[in-house]
C-alpha cells in the first residue's frame, strides 16, 4: 500500500483535495469543493498522470487528451462549460492561466484551515505571504494558444520530481499512480450510463470516502415502478416549475431594469480603490475606472453600466454576487492603485458575478507615464475575456484621446465643476482646460469642453453684458467645431456641438450629431439621454421613450435629472400613469440629492399635466399650488416661453398649455 501521507504533493480524487507540503515553503490543502472546480482538479491529475506516463516534467498536449476532457466536464464538471472542442480547451487554458495560479483569491478552490479576510484592494481574499503566493503560482506553466494549449504542472520549480507526487482514487494493495487515475476515469465511464446518459451533481452534503462512483445521487427512472400519489405529487411538481419558468421568463424584472439586452455581454466597472494614502491620486484610481467605462462602452457587443450608477459602491466592502444581482450583469470588473514616487501599481480581476468565479486577475507594476497603456491593456484583456472580436476601427478608438497625464488630470477636474451648474465653478473649469489644452493642443475631449463651458456662460445669462455674452457664444461654437475638426468622432464633442445646435433651434443638426455619437460608442448614458430629450423636442416620442429606458437601464442607480425627459415623453404621449410613476420617483430622489425649490416646483408642475391628462383636476391643482409655493414666478407666459424654445412643433406647446391652465397656473 503506497504510504501517501509522506509524498510532498497528494491528489486526492476521493475527497478531491490537493496537499501539499514544501518544507520552509507552501503547507496547505487545496479543496476543490463545486463541480467546475473538480473538474480543473482533474485536469491538473491528468497532467501530473501524463508527465509519469512520459518519466518527466513536460509541457502535455491537450488537444490528444480532448475525449477526456469532454468526459471529465460532462460527468464530474457537470457540463459547468461547453464541451465543444474549440470552447473546452479555450476555457482551460484561461482558468491555467489566471484563475489556478491565484492563490490570494482562490477563485478554484477553498484553501482548508484559512477564512477569507476583507482587503483594501480587491475584497475578499486569503492572507498568504508573496513567497508562498510565488510557489503556488510557479507550478502553473502553459505554452501555444487558447486552441492548441501545452499545459505543464512545474514541480521541479518548488524543487520536486515525479516521485515526490501520488494520485489516490480509493484504496487497495500496489495501487499506484496510473491505476489510480485508470479507475477513475472508468468509473465516470460506467456513471455515464449505457444510453449515454450524464450523472448528476454530488451530494454535497457528505463527500466520498469509497470511490466516487457511489456518491452520485443519480438513478435511472423507472416509471412502472412508481405510485400514482408519487406521479401526482410529481406532476403538481413539474406544472409549478414550469409556472415559475414562465413568471420569472416573462414578468420578473428587477426594479429600474429592463433585463440584460440578448447577444450583449453586461458589466460593471467597479471605481478603483486609491491605496495611495493622498486624496490627490483618487483622480488616478476613479480615472482608471471611468475611461475603461468610456472604452468598453464604445463596443456595440458590450453593454456597460453608467459610471454614476457604478460608483455608488464607492469605498464600500463590495459583495460581487449582490453588486450583479442590483446592477443586473453579468460580469463584474473590480481593482486597485498604489503609486509610489514616479511607479504605479494597479491590481484587476474580472468576476462572474453569478457565479463568483474570477475569470481573470492580474498586477501592473510600471511607470507612472504607463497609466494610459494600462487602461487599454485592461479593456483589451477584458473583451477577450468575454471571447468579443474587434475590428480594426474599433481597436484604435479604445485608446483615450490623450496620453498626457497632466493635462488628463485637469480634464478630470473640470468635470466635477461642470457637474455643479455654478458660476464659479465654471470659471475655474475654464482655467483648468485652457491648462490642459496647453500641455496637449490636440486634446480634442478638452477643446470641446472649454468650448462648451463658454457657450454655457452665454446660455445661463452669466456673461456682465451683451457684447461679452456674442463673444462668449462665438468661442463656445469655434471651440467645439475645432475639437470636431481633430476628432470628427470624439463623443464629447459630438454631444457639445449637439446641445448648442440644440439650443439655436438647429433641429436637424443636432439630431445627426447624436445619432454619430451614438454610433461611436452605443452605450454612453449622456447621449442616450440627450436623444430621448432631442426627440422628445421632435415630437417623436416613442423614440424618446426607447432611448431614455436605455439610459435607466445603463444606469439604474441614476440622478433625478435623468428622468426628466423620460417622464415628459410618457406625459406627451398620453402614458399619465408612467408619468406620474417617474415623477415619484424624481421627488424621492430630490431629497437625497437636496434639490433647489425651483427644480420640484418643475417636477410638480409637470405631476399636475399627468393628473389633467387622467382627469384628475382637485390633484392636479394641488399640484400647482405647491409649485406656486415654492415658485412664485411660475406663469402660463414663462411656460409659453420655455417650451416653445424647446418644441419644433408649436402645436405641442398649445396642448401643454392647455393642460397648465385648467390645472390653475396663472396668466
Amino acid at each position: 500500500m503506497v504510504e501517501h501521507g509522506k509524498k510532498p504533493l497528494r491528489i486526492d480524487l476521493n475527497q478531491f483535495k490537493l496537499h501539499i507540503r514544501i518544507e520552509g515553503g507552501l503547507d496547505s490543502s487545496f479543496h476543490f469543493d463545486t463541480p467546475s472546480r473538480r473538474f480543473y482538479l482533474s485536469v491538473i491529475t491528468l497532467v501530473v498522470n501524463e508527465m509519469k506516463k512520459r518519466g518527466k516534467i513536460t509541457s502535455i498536449p491537450l488537444e490528444e487528451h480532448h475525449d477526456t476532457l469532454s468526459l471529465l466536464n460532462e460527468t464530474i464538471g457537470s457540463s459547468a462549460g461547453s464541451s465543444k472542442k474549440q470552447n473546452l480547451l479555450r476555457r482551460i487554458y484561461r482558468k491555467w492561466k489566471t484563475a489556478l495560479p491565484n492563490l490570494e483569491n482562490a477563485p478554484l478552490f477553498r484553501v482548508l484551515g484559512r477564512e477569507k479576510e476583507y482587503d483594501d484592494a480587491v475584497g475578499r481574499v486569503y492572507r498568504f505571504s508573496e513567497e508562498e503566493k510565488d510557489l503556488w503560482a510557479n507550478l502553473f506553466e502553459y505554452k501555444g494558444s487558447e486552441e492548441n494549449v501545452r499545459l505543464r504542472f512545474s514541480l521541479d520549480k518548488l524543487g520536486m520530481s515525479l516521485g515526490d507526487v501520488v494520485i489516490t482514487y480509493e484504496e487497495g494493495p500496489n495501487l499506484n499512480d496510473a491505476t489510480a487515475w485508470h479507475r477513475f476515469i472508468e468509473h465516470l465511464k460506467k456513471s455515464r450510463g449505457k444510453e449515454g446518459r450524464v450523472p448528476g451533481e454530488f451530494d454535497n452534503q457528505t463527500e466520498p470516502t469509497d470511490g466516487i462512483y457511489r456518491s452520485w445521487k443519480w438513478r435511472r427512472f423507472r416509471p412502472l415502478g412508481i405510485q400514482k400519489s408519487s406521479l401526482l405529487v410529481l406532476t403538481f411538481l413539474l406544472v409549478g416549475l414550469t409556472a415559475v419558468a414562465i413568471w420569472r421568463t416573462y414578468f420578473a424584472q428587477p426594479p429600474s431594469s429592463q433585463g440584460i439586452v440578448a447577444g450583449k455581454q453586461s458589466i460593471a466597472v467597479l471605481p478603483f480603490s486609491n491605496l495611495s494614502g493622498e486624496p490627490e491620486k483618487e483622480y488616478l484610481a476613479d480615472g482608471i475606472s471611468e475611461n475603461i467605462i468610456t472604452s468598453l462602452a464604445k463596443i456595440p457587443e458590450m453593454l456597460v453600466i453608467a459610471r454614476n450608477s457604478s460608483f455608488v459602491y464607492k469605498g464600500r466592502p463590495m459583495d460581487v454576487g449582490q453588486i450583479g444581482r442590483e446592477l443586473n450583469v453579468q460580469y463584474v470588473l473590480e481593482g486597485a492603485i498604489q503609486s509610489t514616487g514616479n511607479r504605479l501599481r494597479v491590481t484587476t480581476q474580472l468576476v462572474d458575478a453569478d457565479s463568483g468565479y474570477h475569470l481573470w486577475a492580474e498586477s501592473f507594476d510600471r511607470e507612472m507615464k504607463d497609466f494610459f497603456a494600462i487602461q487599454d491593456e485592461i479593456t483589451l484583456t477584458v473583451l477577450k475575456e468575454l471571447q468579443i472580436k474587434l475590428t480594426k476601427g474599433e481597436s484604435l478608438r479604445l485608446r483615450s484621446d490623450t496620453r498626457n497625464l497632466q493635462a488628463w488630470i485637469c480634464f478630470a477636474k473640470c468635470i466635477s465643476s461642470y457637474d455643479t451648474f455654478r458660476k464659479q465653478e465654471y470659471a475655474k473649469g475654464i482655467q483648468l482646460l485652457e491648462r490642459a489644452v496647453e500641455l496637449d493642443p490636440e486634446y480634442a475631449s478638452a477643446w470641446a469642453l472649454l468650448g462648451m463651458l463658454h457657450y454655457d456662460s452665454y446660455r445661463r445669462d452669466w456673461c456682465d453684458t451683451g457684447e461679452s455674452a456674442a463673444a462668449s457664444r462665438m468661442r463656445g461654437i469655434e471651440l467645439v467645431d475645432k475639437a470636431l475638426k481633430m476628432d470628427e468622432c470624439n463623443l464629447m464633442g459630438l454631444n457639445c456641438r449637439s446641445a448648442i445646435c440644440n439650443h439655436e433651434r438647429q433641429w436637424d443638426d443636432a439630431l445627426a450629431m447624436l445619432e454619430k455619437a451614438n454610433a461611436a460608442v452605443p452605450g454612453d448614458t449622456s447621449t442616450l439621454a440627450n436623444l430621448a430629450k432631442h426627440k422628445v423636442c421632435l415630437g417623436r416620442f416613442e423614440e424618446a421613450i426607447e432611448h431614455g429606458e436605455q439610459a435607466i437601464r445603463l444606469d439604474p442607480f441614476h440622478s433625478s435629472w435623468q428622468l426628466w425627459y423620460l417622464a415628459r415623453t410618457y406625459n406627451w404621449s398620453g402614458r399619465y400613469e408612467k408619468a406620474l410613476e417617474a415623477l415619484e420617483r424624481m421627488l424621492k430622489l430630490c431629497e437625497k440629492e437636496n434639490c433647489s425649490g425651483s427644480y420640484v416646483a418643475g417636477i410638480r408642475t409637470e405631476m399636475a399635466m399627468s393628473y389633467i391628462g387622467l382627469g384628475m383636476e382637485e390633484e392636479a391643482r394641488a399640484q400647482i399650488g405647491e409649485s406656486l409655493r415654492l415658485n412664485p414666478k411660475i406663469t402660463l407666459e414663462s411656460r409659453r416661453e420655455y417650451f416653445l424654445r424647446r418644441f419644433r412643433d408649436p402645436s405641442h406647446v398649445k396642448k401643454i398649455i392647455g393642460a397648465l391652465r385648467k390645472a390653475g397656473v396663472p396668466e
